[in-house]
């Protein structure tokens, strides 16, 4: 074959007859389905990186979710103490009270022993009734307002004032 493609090239000028060096082929790795140690050990470190980050914002998490409760507990303890203290001496509550009062509390009617004057006064806006530590508790309207102050959810009747005073 002396018309080669080689040949003709050199003839016109486009080639020169010294052989080029052949190029390098990157090496190809045997491989049986798994990656080369280097990229497997780097995946290895990434996953236990992946699992450390985790497991830190699930603790840190935890943490917070125990920190929030905690907290809640202390505020519900405050509150408790404080009332108490408001209550100390305040409650109206008469043991030989014979008349019923009926109210709603929690979506259901209740009903608490009263006076006849309590009760006048429970119409008319000038005493309140407070539910604290499972019972219920009869005081005055400014001791319910101060009771209100630290938590509303205590107050269970506090009727508007009647009389000649709103008139």
């Amino acid at each position: 074959m002396a018309n080669s493609l080689q040949d003709q090239l050199i003839k016109a000028g486009l080639a020169s007859e010294k052989p080029r060096p052949k190029a390098s082929k990157p090496k190809r790795v045997a491989s049986r389905g798994k990656a080369p140690r280097s990229q497997q050990a780097a995946t290895e470190i990434d996953l236990g990186k992946a699992y450390a980050l985790r497991a830190r914002a699930e603790r840190e998490e935890r943490e917070e979710k125990a920190r929030q409760a905690k907290e809640l507990a202390e505020r519900r303890k405050r509150i408790k103490k404080e009332i108490s203290a408001i209550l100390d001496g305040a409650r109206l509550n008469d043991d030989s009270a014979e008349t019923d009062y009926y109210f709603e509390h929690r979506r259901r009617i209740r009903r608490m022993y009263v006076t006849e004057e309590q009760q006048q006064a429970v119409s008319e806006g000038t005493q309140a009734i407070v539910w604290f530590a499972r019972r219920y508790h009869l005081v005055n309207r400014e001791i319910a307002e101060r009771i209100a102050q630290v938590d509303a959810e205590a107050i269970v009747v506090m009727l508007q004032k009647t009389g000649a005073e709103h008139a």
